[in-house]
């Protein structure tokens, strides 16, 4: 009889002690996600500054945010175009979904779709008429993606 007690005992014991482990396995899975969702929203806090500091227009349309930025003719338009680059950098949170660059902007002549194949695009702006549009626009969307 106190064999079998000290069996029961023992994995009473082992019982309690496993039960204190996943629930500690939980928690630290939980508080891993809240630390998770605070960093994203940072980074996509971070993304907006840095799409904003580039004096661009932009619109947020639910996960989307449509950035315009008109290049003046004081303005060197590489110059414009590698701070879009750096603005994008910064948005991990985010996909690039459109991009156009050109005085065709915003016409349907300009439209490009990066999520389907390239071959399948709209007719999009000559070198040449990107090099002599004077003001030209740089326009991209992001889309961004769930928490």
């Amino acid at each position: 009889m106190r064999w079998r007690t000290i069996v029961g005992i023992v994995l009473c014991m082992s019982a309690l002690g496993q039960a204190g482990l996943a629930g500690f396995i939980v928690q630290q899975t939980r508080s891993g996600e809240v630390r998770a969702a605070e960093a994203w929203t940072k980074a996509d806090g971070l993304c907006l500054e840095a799409v904003k500091s580039t004096q661009a227009t932009v619109e947020e349309k639910g996960l989307a945010l449509e950035v315009t930025r008109t290049v003046k003719t004081e303005e060197d338009w590489r110059v414009v175009l590698m701070d879009a680059s750096s603005a994008i950098s910064y948005c991990s949170t985010r996909q690039m979904v459109r991009f156009c660059m050109g005085k065709a902007c915003g016409t349907e002549r300009a439209a490009t779709d990066l999520s389907t194949s390239l071959k399948n695009q709209s007719v999009t702006p000559s070198i040449k008429e990107i090099l002599e549009a004077q003001p030209i626009r740089i326009s991209y969307t992001l889309i961004g993606n769930v928490k």
